[in-house]
């Protein structure tokens, strides 16, 4: 029970860690007691490994290796189905992330159904208005999104919103995740005027400091506000500091900094 609970808390660190953008030690945390499970009697089957697998997914998905976050999602999906069942809490988390994997590598048309299913276990299982169910229903709407669906993707995100406004704080991750999302929602619309509202509302609400994930989300979107609106040289300017931020949290190759890279590179032109 000891080293259970120690494991628990080596997990809630690594989320720690993640949530951050700190990927290396919450990769080196995770890693070396999944490695040597064996040697204090777990095996990587273990509900408590596998919860340090999921996080190892997470962390990969995080990191922009999504084909390695997809294949490790997938092989805890296959042994949390065994010992959990197919809509255990544990096991609906590991098939979102899954989701989310093949959602950034492009695969949007098969995201899609994915993630509806899950929001509809997650609807059974913990809720409408359960976070767990609030974050599926926004990678929804994220991929609706991609596939060009805005309007769609725009009325789901505000429906996410109104439940995070008044449940959560507005500084809430999630929260300012999903009005990146409504902003994108707008931008393809040729809102920018409305999606620049949301952004520097959201930026106004954000506790975390400018080099955090969530709040890096936020000044790209905003980058894109300024393009739209020609307004080139401040656009430049934000970009060069946020693709600095992003070279130093995320790494050179992450996919993105090289989005900031090659928006950078395309305003430059534009000047």
């Amino acid at each position: 029970r000891v080293i259970a609970s120690a494991l628990e808390i080596t997990r809630l660190t690594s989320r720690y860690l993640i949530v951050r953008g700190l990927l290396g030690p919450a990769r080196d945390l995770v890693r070396q007691i999944i490695t040597n499970c064996g040697l204090f009697g777990f095996h990587e089957d273990d509900r408590e490994i596998l919860a340090l697998r999921h996080e190892q997914g997470r962390i990969a998905l995080e990191g922009g290796d999504h084909s390695a976050a997809e294949a490790e999602l997938r092989r805890v999906i296959a042994a949390r189905r065994i010992s959990l069942g197919e809509n255990h809490a544990d096991t609906l988390a590991s098939r979102h992330k899954l989701a989310k994997a093949i959602l950034e590598q492009g695969r949007w048309a098969e995201a899609e159904p994915l993630l509806r299913s899950i929001v509809l276990a997650e609807n059974d299982v913990r809720g409408h208005e359960h976070r767990d169910t609030i974050v599926v229903r926004h990678s929804l709407a994220r991929a609706l999104l991609a596939l060009g669906r805005a309007p769609e993707a725009e009325s789901m995100v505000r429906e996410i919103l109104d439940v995070c406004r008044r449940l959560w704080s507005p500084a809430n991750p999630e929260t300012l995740f999903a009005q990146v999302t409504l902003a994108r929602s707008l931008l393809e619309q040729g809102k920018a005027d409305d999606a620049g509202f949301e952004i520097r509302d959201a930026l106004s609400n954000a506790a975390q400091p400018p080099d955090t994930p969530a709040v890096m989300q936020l000044r790209h979107t905003f980058i894109n506000v300024l393009m739209m609106q020609g307004r080139v040289p401040e656009a430049e300017a934000e970009l060069a500091k946020l693709l600095a931020d992003r070279c130093r949290v995320l790494g050179a190759t992450h996919p993105e900094t090289e989005r900031a890279r090659n928006l950078l590179a395309h305003v430059r032109k534009a000047l």
